[in-house]
């Protein structure tokens, strides 16, 4: 174990965590909330197994202060990020480094764009209906694990809503195939159920322990991502 944690630690473990928006007009976005709690416990996690991941929060996040330990990003926990496109941005620069390992996205991305949006165009009359044409965002986390990039051990979350636990396996193997993840973690908001769905079809830490099974993924990242 203490040999492939030092393996791991000579490349980058990189954590993404809070939600994204995409602009309207000025002040007025649209929006996926996330506060990047799960991240930062996956943040401590890492730690304790004696590996220092890097760690980039949206700018959602700014009023969890608990999250910034220290104003001059010393331990690595920084604002990185606000729309889609900022984080695709980020993404794209950990892909062309040639020591990122693992890449786990516990992001909430916003699933929609307004095609004319734009942060300096004038809000909407707010005094009659207005209505928003909306189209569908590039799905960021199907982009990284391309033919050129399988080297990239990719962890994913996905989020499902009063889902039975077969439902909820079938979310996560789904978006497992489709972005050919090595891990998807899947969590159900109503019912508080968690499991890990992996390529080979098999469920783990199926169950309501968040933190065990939060424990669960790291240890099975550490492991997977050196071919045990």
């Amino acid at each position: 174990i203490n040999r492939r944690m030092f393996i791991l630690a000579a490349a980058k473990v990189v954590i993404l965590g809070g939600g994204t928006v995409n602009p309207i007009s000025n002040h007025l976005q649209l929006c996926s909330f996330a506060k990047g709690g799960t991240a930062s416990r996956l943040s401590d996690m890492f730690e304790k197994t004696k590996l220092r991941p890097f760690v980039h929060y949206s700018e959602m996040c700014n009023n969890a202060s608990h999250l910034y330990k220290g104003a001059n990003n010393k331990d690595n926990k920084i604002v990185s990020f606000h729309t889609n496109e900022e984080l695709q941005n980020l993404i794209n620069e950990y892909k062309s480094d040639s020591e990122t390992k693992v890449i786990i996205m516990t992001c909430a991305v916003c699933d929609f764009v307004c095609p004319d949006g734009d942060n300096d165009k004038p809000r909407p009359d707010t005094t009659k209906p207005y209505t928003l044409n909306l189209e569908p965002a590039d799905k960021i986390v199907q982009g990284i694990r391309d033919d050129d990039h399988k080297h990239i051990f990719l962890v994913a979350f996905k989020n499902t809503v009063n889902k039975t636990p077969e439902e909820m396996y079938l979310a996560g193997l789904n978006l497992c195939k489709k972005a050919s993840c090595n891990l998807v973690f899947v969590n159900d908001t109503v019912n508080m159920r968690n499991m890990i769905v992996t390529p080979e079809e098999a469920t783990y830490a199926d169950g309501w322990e968040r933190n065990s099974a939060l424990q669960e993924l790291v240890e099975m990242t550490v492991l997977r991502s050196h071919l045990s």
